[in-house]
């Protein structure tokens, strides 16, 4: 038998409408993000480059790209920095922060994780100059939204 996670993966693929799209999405989204904690890198990158692919198909059938994508581009981040493929890291970083400032509801507390994905990144490479900059960019949206020091975060 398999396991329930493949089994759901495996339900909504059968299916093409919007609910299943959707429903596929967080089970690869969700899939993806346990990879990555138990360090499961090959299962990382497979489940994340599935979200991708169905968030990208969504966007497309609805005509307009959606935070999902733009989460969707930044968990692939998190795929590509465990594989240590940076350039294609950095690349994902940039397409999820263009997503999310096109978005009408678009504020900079969306930018968050990426920008902290993307200061990883420069980190990882050894370039702290442009890790400290988009860091403290990152820290400054929030700061002027939220305050400092403020107890929103990671809740």
């Amino acid at each position: 038998m398999k396991a329930l996670p493949g089994l759901s993966v495996s339900i909504c693929q059968q299916y093409t409408y919007r609910e299943s799209l959707d429903q596929l999405g967080d089970a690869l989204c969700t899939l993806g993000s346990i990879a990555a904690e138990t360090n499961d890198i090959k299962a990382t990158l497979r489940h994340n480059e599935g979200f991708l692919a169905t968030c990208l198909r969504m966007a497309k059938d609805a005509g307009a790209e959606d935070e999902r994508l733009g989460v969707a581009y930044n968990q692939m981040s998190v795929a590509w920095t465990a594989n240590k493929d940076y350039g294609k890291a950095m690349t994902s970083l940039h397409n999820a922060i263009t997503v999310y400032k096109n978005l009408t509801n678009y504020t900079p507390l969306m930018t968050t994780f990426p920008l902290v994905n993307l200061g990883l990144a420069y980190w990882l490479q050894g370039d702290l100059d442009k890790a400290s900059e988009v860091l403290e960019r990152g820290l400054n949206d929030r700061e002027t939204i939220l305050g400092a020091m403020d107890k929103t975060s990671f809740r």
